[in-house]
């Protein structure tokens, strides 16, 4: 049986390899996405929390879940952090929302009367090294 030879590629250049930047791009856009949607939030609005938060926050905890590999050492306990907020966060918005008709009348979810405030600090650490990584990526920008 004739199996195919993989490709050998030069690690020199970069090609063959993933980068962090395939975590952190799509991260950083979820997480400003997230935050200016709270910073308009001011009454009750549930399209912000159904559909902006609650599938901006999946899909944060979703990408760290699923490109691990592609965290850099140094964040990674900022990972955890961010994974166990997002966890009960999604965990009370079911709590509160899980209904086919969310009821008008539960409370915006929050993690931190949980007792898993969002990480900031962590959110701030993915960030600069999101903006490292494009300022190696495109230099001059």
């Amino acid at each position: 049986m004739l199996r195919p030879t993989p490709t050998r590629r030069s690690n020199r250049s970069g090609r063959g390899r993933k980068s962090p930047a395939e975590l952190l791009g799509p991260m950083n856009i979820q997480l400003n996405r997230t935050k200016r949607a709270l910073d308009r939030w001011n009454n009750q609005n549930l399209y912000i929390e159904t559909k902006v938060m609650k599938i901006g926050n999946e899909t944060i905890r979703d990408l760290l879940l699923m490109k691990g590999h592609l965290i850099p050492p140094d964040l990674l306990d900022d990972a955890d952090k961010l994974i166990e907020h997002y966890d009960v966060w999604l965990e009370v918005f079911e709590r509160h929302r899980g209904g086919k008709e969310p009821d008008p009348k539960a409370k915006f979810t929050f993690a931190a009367p949980e007792g898993f405030p969002f990480a900031k600090e962590s959110e701030r650490r993915f960030n600069e090294k999101y903006q490292q990584y494009m300022n190696e990526l495109y230099p001059g920008r």
